[in-house]
């Protein structure tokens, strides 16, 4: 027989997850807002679609839902600790300078686009679902940008620890 599963996660057991920079802002792009987002999947290839699992009670959910928008940019393994330094909550704060991050006026959606990540998707929810302490917010992607080239940011067991 294995090891005890107390403590273990089956999130954590999945896989070794991409990191992403999941962004929104207030209606018209005011006060835009970022967070990582390590739960984001394709969904389908025609129309095509993007996934992404935000938990019920942040700040990005109240944004989401009320703008119907979102940007996924997809930052670089050389951006890691400003990754990092929007991961604390922050309703209200300016986490981009907080984290030293450059929002960037996006194509079709009030959402932003940071400047240091390697690319961008920009979406509009098409769909949502509920799914227990998270909402599964369904974007149809309206427009997509690739910055520079680099190395993926992934979530390496040790880097950034989810209490259980």
């Amino acid at each position: 027989m294995g090891a005890s599963s107390e403590g273990l996660r089956a999130y954590k057991m999945l896989h070794l997850q991409q990191v992403f920079l999941l962004t929104s802002a207030h209606e018209g792009g005011i006060k835009p807002h970022v967070i990582p987002q390590i739960w984001a999947m394709p969904a389908s290839f025609s129309p095509e679609l993007v996934a992404v699992a935000v938990a019920n009670d942040r700040f990005t959910h109240v944004l989401i839902s009320r703008t119907r928008e979102f940007v996924l940019n997809v930052p670089g393994a050389d951006i890691s600790e400003k990754v990092w330094a929007c991961a604390p909550p922050g309703e209200g704060k300016d986490k981009f300078a907080r984290a030293g991050l450059t929002p960037v006026k996006a194509e079709k959606v009030c959402a932003p686009l940071v400047k240091e990540c390697l690319a961008a998707i920009e979406c509009r929810v098409a769909s949502e679902e509920p799914a227990g302490d998270h909402t599964l917010f369904i974007g149809e992607v309206v427009a997509k940008h690739r910055f520079r080239e680099g190395r993926v940011l992934l979530n390496a067991p040790g880097r950034h620890e989810f209490k259980a």
